[in-house]
């Protein structure tokens, strides 16, 4: 798989909730948030999946982040069963966005890989908890495990291509992931941490630290890092590249704005609104084998970096 997977650079799409809003759905305060979506406009969903492929993204992630099953019951009044079935539509409308392409004849869609996302323990809690990981210093190992298995299982079962574990603040976090993975069908992930800083993860640990744990464990094919600020990508991915056992990295940064509560989201700088497309050359240079954007990155900023990949390639 890692090599099938990372023969190119890959474009990866960009902020699900992002699009959500651009299209009028409100999902802020949602304790769902955008998986809501998934259970009351699934064509909706469907339709931004195909505006990422058409903004050429070949690698697609379920809309499965926030579609935590014990959430979806307390929040959607469902039943274990129902909530599940969820997270399985989450793939199979990504299937249906590619169906639908493909009858339309558009080659875009004939080799997308379907990432099937799992947000961190931290969407049971509601709480922005995944920004600073506190949740590890107090939990037992065994209640996050479960957690992991029990969103991946049904992803895996309806036919994901791989595994991305999303937004992990913490080493002892990713250490869970590693023995879910081990408690799983035959399966391959990769793990992507969330950081603060441009070489410590949210949890204030060494970037370094946590790709040296996680790179060694024979299902992991990538070092992921999302939902940070594009200025630190570089810096990280440096802090860790004699780390990651010859693991390439893939990296789906936020856009450069920074959200504040009181006002929302806001810029601050000129240099801090770069594009992410500005840095693909950088990041090839760096064995970055996926590009994409998380929080504020939208269709369009992915065909600007889809376009950015093909010229350089």
């Amino acid at each position: 798989m890692q090599e099938i997977m990372f023969d190119r650079v890959l474009t990866l799409d960009g902020g699900f909730g992002t699009a959500l809003e651009k299209h009028g759905l409100r999902i802020t305060g949602d304790p769902l948030w955008n998986a809501r979506a998934l259970i009351t406009n699934p064509d909706l969903v469907v339709k931004v999946h195909k505006e990422f492929i058409l903004a050429g993204a070949n690698v697609i992630s379920t809309n499965s982040y926030h579609a935590n099953i014990e959430m979806i019951q307390k929040h959607a009044g469902m039943t274990p069963d129902a909530a599940t079935e969820v997270v399985k539509d989450s793939v199979r409308l990504v299937r249906r966005a590619i169906s639908e392409l493909k009858a339309k004849g558009d080659a875009r869609c004939e080799k997308i890989i379907i990432a099937g996302a799992i947000g961190p323990y931290a969407t049971t809690l509601h709480d922005a908890s995944e920004y600073s990981g506190h949740y590890v210093d107090t939990m037992d190992d065994r209640t996050i495990i479960n957690y992991f298995v029990r969103q991946a299982r049904p992803l895996l079962e309806t036919g994901v291509d791989v595994l991305g574990f999303e937004t992990v603040p913490a080493v002892a976090e990713a250490r869970c992931i590693l023995k879910a993975l081990d408690e799983l069908p035959e399966c391959k992930a990769w793990i992507s941490f969330s950081c603060k800083e441009g070489d410590v993860t949210n949890h204030g640990e060494s970037f370094a630290t946590a790709v040296r744990e996680v790179s060694s464990h024979e299902r992991v094919i990538a070092i992921g890092i999302n939902c940070t600020a594009i200025k630190y990508i570089s810096s990280l991915v440096k802090s860790a590249q004699n780390c990651t056992n010859g693991l390439p990295f893939v990296v789906y940064p936020n856009s450069g704005e920074i959200y504040k509560p009181e006002t929302g989201w806001t810029e601050e700088t000129t240099e801090e609104r770069r594009g992410i497309d500005d840095y693909v050359r950088e990041w090839i240079g760096l064995n970055i084998k996926g590009i994409g954007g998380c929080c504020r990155v939208s269709s369009d900023d992915i065909r600007k970096i889809a376009d950015a990949i093909q010229k350089i390639q």
